[in-house]
């Protein structure tokens, strides 16, 4: 806690009776002094996503760039050259999307952290308001470290508001073993966020995650477990029960136009769409779809889809729709 000193003069001291200036404040901001409330729960929540989204192109941008040396995706423009070095997993040392991502996924970490122990330790609000809430951080923390250790593998595991938050600049700070983070933290929050979760959305646009999101998450996270490098083969029907419940039981199903979950129009549709960050209409690199258009679409082909998988793809309407 800091402790502020006001500096007096001497004329002042010889004047007045002199004081320790070391004194305890009589208060001070803990979680045990603020006084929680509903509104000042979801400010907290949303801070989660502006975390998230601080610096990052809307997220989307940086992530994606990372990802087109894994998936299908690939550089629509050879000439950009930051997603061309993605591309061939020939990423300079001190590239931005790396740091930024690093640095805004332990922001969220550290936000999650944060909410989590103010409502634990708060008791002036109602569980059944304070749950909901408690489970959003606890995906989020989740997710965080998901995408953590599956970029950067071993990592520092910090699950509270109190560890020195300068990630960056402190050597000292130890890194946990992928298996540890996953059996730790991301297993054990994301069953947290299925039990506390509602099934809809706390937001309009569906951006507040549901229990469906959590469950969507473990199934993924189980299927990456039985993977490299854990290798649990256990872990694959674990996986394909979660992917059941989400499929059989939730109000989710496929669109029936693949091309359409790529619309404006369509951005805010909670259909196919489990659990999206929307991007801004205004902020210009965060336009949703934009970066995933190619230029005969009047977009900016920044990633586009591989042209061999998508051939590769079994026939079905969804692929016939964007023929």
């Amino acid at each position: 806690m800091k402790k502020y000193i006001i500096l007096l003069t001497l004329s002042f001291c010889a004047a007045t009776s002199c004081v320790d200036l070391l004194q305890k404040p009589q208060s001070s901001i803990t979680p045990e002094t603020i006084e929680l409330n509903e509104q000042l729960l979801e400010s907290m929540a949303n801070g989660l996503y502006k975390s998230w989204w601080g610096e990052n192109y809307g997220f989307n941008c940086r992530f994606a760039s990372l990802s087109l040396a894994g998936d299908d995706m690939m550089t629509g423009d050879a000439s950009k050259t930051r997603n061309t070095l993605d591309d061939q997993m020939r990423v300079p040392v001190d590239n931005a999307d790396v740091r930024v991502l690093w640095q805004e996924f332990y922001k969220t970490i550290f936000t999650a952290n944060n909410l989590i122990e103010q409502i634990e330790e708060n008791t002036t609000v109602g569980q059944s308001i304070t749950d909901k809430y408690l489970g959003e951080a606890h995906f989020m923390r989740a997710l965080m470290y998901f995408y953590v250790v599956r970029l950067w593998g071993d990592a520092p595991a910090i699950t509270s508001s109190t560890a020195a938050s300068d990630i960056d600049s402190d050597p000292s700070i130890p890194r946990k073993s992928v298996s540890e983070i996953y059996n730790r933290i991301i297993i054990p929050d994301a069953l947290i966020a299925e039990e506390l979760l509602p099934s809809t959305s706390r937001d309009s646009y569906g951006q507040g995650p549901t229990k469906w999101a959590a469950k969507t998450l473990l199934a993924d996270v189980y299927l990456n477990m039985a993977g490299w490098p854990l290798h649990d083969a256990s872990k694959y029907a674990e996986a394909a029960e979660k992917a059941r419940e989400v499929v059989e039981d939730s109000p989710h199903s496929l669109m029936p136009k693949y091309k359409d979950l790529w619309l404006k129009s369509t951005a805010g549709d909670r259909t196919e769409h489990i659990f999206a960050l929307r991007h801004s209409l205004t902020y210009l690199p965060s336009q949703y779809a934009i970066s995933y258009l190619g230029v005969e679409e009047n977009g900016w082909s920044d990633y586009v889809a591989d042209p061999v998988f998508f051939k590769s793809f079994p026939d079905d309407t969804r692929k016939a729709s964007v023929m």
